[in-house]
């Protein structure tokens, strides 16, 4: 079984992906939030920084590029390999409108000709193997018949299937019927992606697809970061409280010494988009993540922590 952590813009940067590794067990492959080429150049500076092999030792990465055009794909792939990578990952299910409405992400899927152009380049001078991490469609679930069948036309290493149209976002309900028709019509390897949020979520795909054997997760994992380590995935029923590990505590405080390192107070925008995520794991300590929500400075947030942690460790 194969386990993968998604890309998440802004929130898994490659000191979450080195802090998660070391203290998580479970996440076969991160893949790093998308690589946006342009005219200008081919990585940011901070996309520069987030790939440099130097800051992913030991920690086996993917990195994920968002184009439409093929040249500055490719550029990205010559550079990638320089640098080791063995594979690249292509975005085409970002639900951002911003993303979309550029013609890029999910956005692209609408654009047949544009799509399959842009594909028949890639996959002919790519320096590398190309998995591409997708939505179903656009607007409607029907476009999902033309894309898959012009997905069977190229070797993909991987097809990463998140079951919902553009317009969907996160809160429409995955189409599951379509995946299962997917899965057995692919000619590709396939992977599910979308609404994994417990041991239990997985367990019920792996009963529809006794096969299946790759399973992508974003918001589960940042919800409940240790999900995926062997003991917990033994757990069939209520996980332990997120609060009692100390792994997680560890986890938190050398991410935020990291980033405080690099940021100084910008490191407060970092950890409270985490606690977005976070605080779901954590019940009848509402006063804590409002101080936590609310805290102005580092003092201030870690004051808010330790009162928070001495709920669970006195």
């Amino acid at each position: 079984m194969k386990y993968y952590f998604a890309p998440m813009e802004g929130i898994t940067t490659f000191y979450f992906r080195k802090m998660h590794h070391k203290y998580f067990q479970g996440v076969d492959t991160y893949f790093t939030p998308f690589i946006s080429p342009t005219m200008h150049g081919t990585f940011t500076p901070r996309e520069r920084k987030d790939i440099l092999p130097e800051n992913n030792v030991g920690v086996p990465t993917v990195p994920q590029i968002l184009a439409n055009n093929p040249e500055y794909f490719l550029e990205v792939t010559k550079e990638l390999r320089d640098y080791g990578y063995k594979e690249v990952n292509l975005n085409l299910g970002c639900p951002s409108n911003k993303v979309a409405n550029k013609h890029k992400g999910s956005g692209l899927l609408s654009e047949h000709l544009k799509l399959e152009r842009f594909l028949d380049a890639i996959f002919e001078k790519s320096v590398l193997p190309i998995s591409v991490k997708t939505r179903i469609g656009r607007y409607e679930e029907e476009e999902w018949n033309y894309l898959l069948s012009l997905f069977n036309s190229y070797p993909i290493k991987e097809l990463i299937v998140h079951p919902r149209v553009q317009k969907d976002y996160y809160k429409a309900p995955v189409h599951k019927e379509l995946f299962l028709n997917t899965w057995q019509k692919s000619e590709n390897p396939i992977c599910y992606n979308g609404d994994l949020y417990s041991v239990k979520d997985i367990e019920k795909w792996k009963n529809d697809c006794e096969t299946m054997d790759c399973f992508m997760l974003g918001r589960g994992l940042l919800t409940r970061p240790d999900m995926l380590t062997p003991e917990n995935q033994a757990c069939m029923d209520t996980l332990p409280p997120l609060g009692n590990s100390k792994a997680f505590w560890d986890f938190h405080d050398e991410l935020e010494e990291a980033y405080f390192e690099e940021l100084g107070n910008n490191t407060l925008y970092k950890m409270k988009e985490l606690w977005i995520y976070q605080e779901k794991s954590f019940e009848n300590v509402d006063k804590q993540m409002k101080k936590i929500r609310k805290a102005k400075n580092k003092q201030e947030y870690d004051f808010a922590i330790q009162e928070l942690k001495s709920i669970y460790f006195n």
